[in-house]
């Protein structure tokens, strides 16, 4: 029994690490639950939507591996691409060779100045996927719950099917890339939650001519099952009180 679940839990690790979905799945039991700090007992459906797409490129290190009966311990030490490491304990409930139940308790070894290099290159690999026009990457990091203030109506938008649509109908009416450069980005972050701001200059073709604009651009983030994730995103641009219009053609 004990090589069995341990055989188990390793092949789970192994799927998710190797981004195999059908593996992963065939490994779950009817009526997976899965529960973390954010997640109450979700089932296999919600857990594909929900935390799947956030595990691209984690590697694991596996540190101790206890085993009871039909069920296990794993402490392991993981890691997203280039991102600082974090620490994971999950409790894993086994039913035959399959996984009943996860329980996951998280946490970060990241520092502050380790948080801000994250945050950092969140921002900057989201400057490239607009510049590319590439919807998916400019949504990765989106949390689900995400709201936004934009430049445009309507007031806000919230949750992350409403910022990917935005995405999709704003890159469409430009012709070739979309050129974004931030200046004066500042950046405060802790081990789980950040804020930055900065200058925003857009240019490119649009379907009205040419566009050459700065906006205000403030973002909030929060570490969520290890990986920063936008939770706020603000864009806006000042208006003449006079005349009661926006004014993009500020510079700085």
């Amino acid at each position: 029994m004990t090589a069995d679940v341990a055989t188990v839990v390793r092949s789970y690790l192994r799927a998710y690490e190797a981004r195999d979905r059908r593996a992963f799945a065939d490994l779950l039991a009817p009526g997976f639950r899965f529960t973390s700090p954010l997640d109450d007992a979700i089932d296999a459906a919600r857990y594909f939507e929900r935390c799947w797409p956030g595990g691209a490129g984690t590697t694991f290190r596996v540190e101790k591996l206890l085993v009871d009966g039909d069920e296990a311990f794993v402490q392991y030490e993981a890691r997203r691409g280039d991102g600082a490491p974090f620490r994971n304990v999950e409790h894993i409930r086994v039913a035959g060779d399959e996984i009943a139940e996860i329980v996951v308790y998280f946490g970060s070894s990241a520092g502050e100045a380790e948080a801000e290099a994250e945050v950092r290159a969140l921002i900057e690999c989201n400057a490239k996927a607009v510049h590319d026009k590439d919807v998916p990457a400019r949504t990765a990091n989106n949390a689900e719950d995400i709201v936004a203030f934009d430049v445009v109506g309507p007031l806000q938008r919230v949750g992350a099917p409403a910022l990917r649509r935005r995405a999709e109908e704003w890159f469409s009416t430009f012709q070739g890339a979309i050129h974004w450069d931030t200046q004066d980005l500042r950046i405060t972050a802790s081990r789980d939650v950040a804020f930055c701001h900065g200058l925003a200059h857009i240019r490119g073709t649009g379907s009205n001519g040419a566009v050459d604009m700065w906006i205000r651009s403030t973002v909030g983030l929060r570490r969520i099952d290890g990986r920063w994730m936008i939770t706020h995103d603000h864009g806006s641009v000042p208006f003449d009180p006079e005349t009661g219009k926006a004014r993009p053609d500020l510079t700085p």
